[in-house]
């Protein structure tokens, strides 16, 4: 995947963009309207906008984080600093439990739940 990719590049040194990021003393945008915007500018200054934002976030009075951010264990971790002592405020709560049950699920298939009874029985 890409993310895979990317962490594999930023652990050899090997990532451009991430090297620019680590040289700047902060961010090289300082006024965002958009998230189009940001990532217009860290490309102009050919510099990482992920590492960029996570920056510039832990610093920020306002973050916006999609559902996933807050309702997966794995990025809960990631982004602790942001979430801890915060005020959270869902915007579309009431989409958030269809969003829970479309990304808890699975399908389990009949012939499995037939194996897994047998020795039960």
């Amino acid at each position: 995947s890409q993310s895979s990719a990317c962490r594999a590049a930023v652990s050899s040194n090997s990532c451009l963009h991430y090297t620019n990021y680590k040289k700047f003393a902060k961010p090289p945008v300082d006024t965002v309207r958009d998230i189009e915007d940001f990532v217009a500018g860290c490309a102009a200054h050919k510099t990482c906008a992920y590492y960029s934002a996570q920056h510039l976030a832990q610093s920020a009075d306002v973050v916006l984080l999609p559902y996933n951010y807050l309702t997966d264990r794995n990025l809960q971790f990631r982004h602790k600093s942001l979430i801890n002592d915060s005020i959270v405020v869902f915007d579309e709560a009431h989409n958030i439990t269809k969003f829970c049950e479309n990304g808890y699920t699975f399908a389990l298939p009949a012939s499995a739940m037939n194996s897994a009874l047998i020795p039960l029985l």
